[in-house]
């Protein structure tokens, strides 16, 4: 079944079984060159064409009744289908009668286009028409819930997502905002712990846990804690004017963690800097800086199709980030655009998680829908 999300080795494979003397060349295969949704998994649809070359005297019975569909829907289908090379022609037919003409809506951008969206639930369950539950919204990668999740939380519209965590709750997402966290308030322990070794850069449980303890000492946080140990004590006791403690002068560590730490204070330091000095374009510019000194990138993008997909997210996340600039209209007088966009991407991350089981509309990914079925 499902004969055309086979790959290369695959249809070696069945051939080799298929012709063994004892096995009579006996084969039934079940499959669809239109259906081919996985090639990014390896599946070669050509295998199917391949089939009919190994296979000349099999007999071959088109199934072209759809039970699911009205015909205008596969109507279009076929319309859009036909443009491939290397299928079996066919034309598919229900019972189901005409059905609804499709409405093909096409948006400025991913806002406007999940606007549109929301808009038309709100007005057809509004109409008495249809439930909430009735709705499915469908898109080919995970990162493009992102808008949609967006455009439901501002409505206060219930949602779940099926197959994929929410976009602000993936963890990609959750490190990024932790370092923009950091860089935006040093002092913000939380996002220190979630990211200080993130990717792995030789600060573990325990350098970590003598940093923290080395700061309680000295009665200050973990980053003024980095810049003593990056400046010295009598640099940071002159630009405070404050004395420090006697613990200043002793670093309970060895050279290996201290060089690990220096060069991580140094890098957020740097950060901050730019921060301060406005030295970005927008909140997208910092967001890049970030991602790449750290090794965050690099980490992330392994060579596998996750990574690939991780990636993705973080370039959806940096979208968001470019549209928040220095002296950007509505910004509030004495803000700035890395504490206005943080401040919004929480109302959104922090909405609250809705039931599941309740009549609610399903967001999900083209390949997780297949052989589901929605009345909308």
């Amino acid at each position: 079944d499902e004969f055309q999300d086979t790959n290369t080795a695959q249809y070696a494979l069945l051939t080799m079984l298929a012709d063994e003397p004892t096995n009579n060349r006996n084969i039934f295969a079940v499959g669809d060159e239109d259906q081919s949704i996985y090639r990014f998994r390896g599946a070669d649809y050509r295998n199917v064409a391949r089939f009919k070359e190994s296979y000349p005297d099999a007999k071959v019975i088109l199934l072209e009744q759809n039970y699911r569909s009205t015909q205008t829907i596969l109507d279009i289908a076929n319309a859009l289908i036909t443009n491939n090379r290397l299928r079996t022609p066919k034309q598919l037919h229900t019972d189901n009668g005409q059905g609804l003409a499709v409405t093909l809506y096409e948006g400025y951008n991913e806002v406007e286009e999940a606007a549109y969206v929301c808009d038309e639930i709100q007005r057809l369950v509004g109409s008495r028409a249809f439930a909430s539950g009735d709705f499915a919204i469908m898109y080919r990668t995970n990162a493009q819930s992102r808008a949609l999740e967006e455009a439901f939380v501002h409505r206060n519209m219930k949602y779940k997502l099926v197959g994929a965590t929410r976009f602000y709750e993936r963890k990609e997402i959750k490190d990024a905002l932790a370092y923009l966290r950091l860089v935006h308030n040093p002092a913000d322990s939380v996002a220190m712990d979630r990211i200080i070794n993130e990717p792995s850069r030789g600060i573990g449980i325990k350098t970590y846990a003598a940093l923290k303890d080395w700061a309680r000492q000295m009665d200050v946080s973990a980053y003024q804690a980095l810049r003593i140990l990056h400046h010295g004590p009598d640099a940071i006791e002159q630009e405070s004017g404050v004395l420090l403690p006697t613990q200043a002068r002793n670093f309970p560590l060895g050279a290996r963690a201290r060089n690990a730490l220096l060069a991580f204070g140094a890098m957020l330091e740097a950060w901050v800097e730019r921060r301060d000095n406005s030295g970005f374009e927008s909140v997208a510019d910092l967001l890049d800086a970030i991602m790449h000194d750290s090794g965050y990138v690099d980490a992330l993008r392994d060579g596998t199709d996750e990574g690939e997909e991780r990636f993705a997210n973080l370039q959806e996340l940096r979208g968001v980030a470019a549209q928040y600039l220095p002296g950007m209209a509505g910004l509030p007088e004495g803000e700035n655009a890395l504490t206005l966009f943080l401040e919004e991407i929480s109302l959104v991350s922090d909405a609250d998680q809705v039931d599941e089981s309740s009549g609610v509309v399903t967001l999900m990914t083209l390949h997780t829908a297949k052989g589901l079925e929605f009345p909308v």
